[in-house]
């Protein structure tokens, strides 16, 4: 019934730093929200667990960035990479809506006009990543750390859910599932081997 809306870079030993806004998420839970009182944190409150679904979908982008090696403001900028992204995202909406999961992106707008600006809204995106959340020219997910670092990575908690919902719901999601695949296979790889934005659109989107 929480969730820490953040991002973090580990630039050596004892050394780290937050390269967007972190912000507490809370489900419905007035005394939880209370502990936070003080803090100098910033807190939410929302109803459910829309916003946390939100979330997942928000980091389904960092598989993509993963796989090619880029930064965020990559994924709003470059078009090859925003079109396999709302490719990935419609699919997902579309395994929560038949799983009976409701999903609030952290935007005030609803997810079709979100998606629609993040296709055909030019630098608006990116804009708003910068600017109201904090995101840095250089910021990256964790996963794009851990595959250069040969560690195991989160995607089974990201696209992996999305995977195994659609399962469960006789939904089939092609895209995830292929996306787990790839990142697996970076996963340990002394040299990996990333793609170009547009050809990780090409073999996927075929």
């Amino acid at each position: 019934n929480m969730t820490i809306m953040f991002n973090g870079q580990l630039h050596g030993p004892l050394h780290a730093a937050l390269t967007t806004k972190p912000e507490v998420v809370i489900s419905g839970d007035a005394s939880l929200a209370a502990l936070f009182k003080g803090s100098g944190m910033r807190t939410k409150i929302v109803e459910g667990e829309a916003a946390a679904w939100g979330k997942l979908l928000v980091n389904l982008a960092n598989a993509v960035l993963a796989l090619t090696l880029k930064t965020f403001k990559d994924l709003f900028t470059d078009p090859d990479l925003r079109f396999v992204y709302t490719a990935v995202l419609d699919e997902a909406a579309h395994v929560l809506d038949g799983a009976g999961h409701a999903f609030k992106l952290p935007s005030p707008l609803p997810y079709r006009a979100s998606r629609w600006l993040l296709r055909h809204g030019g630098p608006l995106p990116w804009w708003q990543a910068k600017f109201k959340n904090g995101v840095g020219d250089g910021t990256y997910p964790s996963m794009v750390a851990d595959v250069r670092a040969g560690r195991k990575t989160e995607v089974d908690q990201l696209n992996g859910e999305i995977v195994r919902l659609g399962e469960q719901h006789g939904i089939p999601a092609p895209l995830n599932r292929e996306i787990v695949r790839r990142i697996h296979a970076l996963e340990g790889a002394v040299s990996p081997l990333y793609l170009q934005a547009a050809e990780l659109r090409r073999q996927l989107l075929a």
